[in-house]
């Protein structure tokens, strides 16, 4: 099995996409899987791709595509100038496929949609079902030398601050922001990052003694340089989520349309943070009065309460889990399901395991059973999820039922399954799954008999809380906001 990742970088795109898959990239080698990316760029990307299996080429191509695909091979695509007809000629000649999308680009074909950004705002995804599409902090990509590097408390006064807009800046906003905001502010250190082109073009602002340029830096020295600053300015780009994590208060700049997003979605979790477009009339002016606005404590230290425990750090592995329908190290997949499903449902559900513990003990006849599950299916207010391995066998079901903005979960688990500890894995991924398409629901319902010790221990460890008891049924209660602090 192999995975192959496309993507691209270049003058004007940049090197965004290209740094998520290498992070992608790098979880897979981890977990022993053969990967190889391939890439379309315009510009050198050799060093960052160094000690990595990777081909540079056109992709685009419909001959060459062709010849890089195989139908045992799974695949990862994060464009932002391929087609329809790329996507659906990568779905139907790969096994499994995984889109990376921003901002609803194009209706794709079939597949896995991930969305790496904190909400999705009014992206319109519903041509697709709904289990197929993920997004929220649990699938912000991230590189593991930023999820090891949280500060822990800010310096009262702003000594260093890390200007970074983009791996290419066409629009040369570094040099708007060193003439505007470095050569006012000297008693402040700037650590500037630009690459080895733009690098050249700045030359002649060496003479200033609090600015200092970096080129091509490993994510080592990036984390590194994100933790060592007071305050940064940014693109919004995939910076920004690398910023939160490391826990570092930033002023953002929107430098393209397809930001907008990030930036909404970024206002939505930390509502005090300063947002500039770079395409305002008075910019300039505006970039003097926020930078001064950033640079106070009071600022800096309520972004800095906002940002802790935003995200997490597990996005890759958890998009590599969907990619494999697995997740690490077994072979487990959630799906939406079928009528194909319901005589497996009734077998499972008249298992005396499952009896014991159920409100009505007595046994399901087939006739009733049918009526139950055919409206199930058809009820717009429940969620019903198969659990399955990767020849979708039958392993077990998980279902949702809504009540204006609380959902009532069930589930039950195949004996082939019991004693593996794999039902805190199969619970993970059905919350996951269904916060992620469920944006109205606020809180997930648990009841569980006194009894059933297994399943108590189970809820507790994803963060359910105890509310109360009747008779020998407990209830236990996650909010949405501590299920995605977890």
């Amino acid at each position: 099995m192999l995975v192959r990742i496309f993507t691209e970088a270049g003058t004007r795109i940049g090197y965004g996409h290209l740094t998520r898959c290498i992070a992608l990239y790098d979880e897979m080698v981890d977990r022993k899987i053969k990967v190889k990316i391939i890439i379309k760029s315009d510009i050198d990307v050799s060093k960052i791709l160094e000690n990595r299996k990777h081909e540079i080429i056109n992709w685009l191509d419909f001959e060459c595509l062709k010849n890089k695909l195989n139908l045992n091979d799974f695949a990862i695509v994060d464009s932002y100038i391929a087609t329809y007809e790329h996507y659906d000629l990568i779905r139907s000649e790969s096994k499994q496929v995984l889109f990376i999308d921003d901002y609803g680009r194009i209706k794709y074909p079939n597949g896995i949609i991930v969305n790496p950004a904190l909400d999705i705002g009014n992206i319109d995804y519903s041509y697709f079902s709904k289990i197929q599409v993920h997004f929220g902090p649990k699938f912000i990509i991230i590189r593991s030398p930023f999820t090891n590097m949280r500060k822990a408390s800010l310096r009262k006064d702003v000594q260093k601050v890390l200007i970074t807009m983009g791996g290419t800046d066409f629009k040369n906003i570094t040099s708007l922001i060193i003439d505007s905001i470095c050569t006012k502010y000297k008693n402040i250190k700037f650590e500037i990052v630009v690459n080895s082109t733009l690098l050249d073009k700045t030359k002649n602002t060496e003479q200033f003694n609090n600015v200092r340029f970096h080129s091509n830096l490993s994510a080592d020295e990036m984390a590194n340089l994100m933790y060592n600053v007071d305050l940064a300015i940014s693109a919004a780009g995939q910076t920004i989520y690398e910023l939160i994590t490391v826990q570092t208060p930033f002023l953002v700049i929107k430098t393209a349309e397809n930001q907008s997003n990030n930036i909404n979605s970024l206002l939505k979790y930390i509502p005090k943070q300063k947002a500039l477009f770079c395409e305002e009339n008075n910019f300039l002016d505006l970039l003097k009065k926020n930078f001064n606005h950033c640079i106070s404590f009071n600022y800096r230290s309520n972004v800095f309460e906002n940002m802790k425990n935003t995200i997490d750090g597990n996005g890759i592995s958890r998009i590599i889990d969907l990619l494999l329908k697995t997740t690490k190290y077994t072979d487990i997949y959630i799906r939406n399901a079928n009528m194909k499903d319901m005589l497996p449902v009734f077998e499972l559900s008249n298992k005396d395991y499952v009896r014991e513990y159920s409100k009505n003990k007595g046994r399901i006849d087939l006739i009733s059973h049918q009526k139950w599950f055919s409206d199930v299916l058809s009820d717009p207010l429940s969620a019903f999820y198969i659990v399955t391995n990767s020849t979708d066998d039958f392993l077990g079901q998980i279902r949702f039922k809504m009540e204006d903005t609380e959902s009532i979960i069930s589930i039950s688990i195949s004996d082939k399954l019991r004693g593996k500890g794999k039902a805190k894995t199969i619970l993970d991924q059905s919350l996951a799954n269904y916060f992620s398409t469920h944006m109205s629901v606020n809180e997930v319902i648990a009841y569980i008999s006194s009894k059933n010790i297994p399943s108590l221990k189970l809820f507790a460890s994803l963060g359910f809380k105890y509310v109360s008891q009747k008779d020998d049924i407990e209830k236990f209660i996650i909010k949405r906001g501590d299920y995605f602090e977890n």
